[in-house]
């Protein structure tokens, strides 16, 4: 199977989480909104990309958004997240995954 087939295949995997919610991305070139995004513990890995500097003078949240509710923009680092329930959050680093249809975006909370 071709990356382009299993991307068709998990492009909607968001449908089988209970706890996606619509996120708004922004940039300062792009807006997207109904971004499919689920709020999550940054992973160990996650962690020691940004650095200690980072991980231990705020709050920290990885979210979890498909592509194929960016409609064709690619989220970077310092680009921010409006999750419907916590505010504003900015991107601090970025990770393709799962055949290319997430982006994991480890966020700061904004104060």
């Amino acid at each position: 199977m071709t990356l382009a087939q299993m991307y068709e295949l998990y492009k909607h995997g968001y449908t089988a989480f209970a706890d996606i919610g619509d996120a708004t991305y922004e940039d300062s070139t792009e807006t997207v909104t109904d971004v499919k995004a689920r709020k999550c513990i940054p992973r160990a890995d996650e962690l020691i990309r940004v650095g200690s500097n980072v991980a231990l003078q705020t709050t920290l949240a990885t979210f979890v958004l498909w592509d194929v509710s960016l409609d064709g923009i690619e989220p970077k680092p310092g680009g921010k997240i409006t999750w419907p329930e916590g505010g504003v959050w900015t991107i601090v680093s970025t990770r393709r995954e799962h055949f290319d249809t997430q982006w994991r975006c480890v966020c700061r909370q904004h104060k």
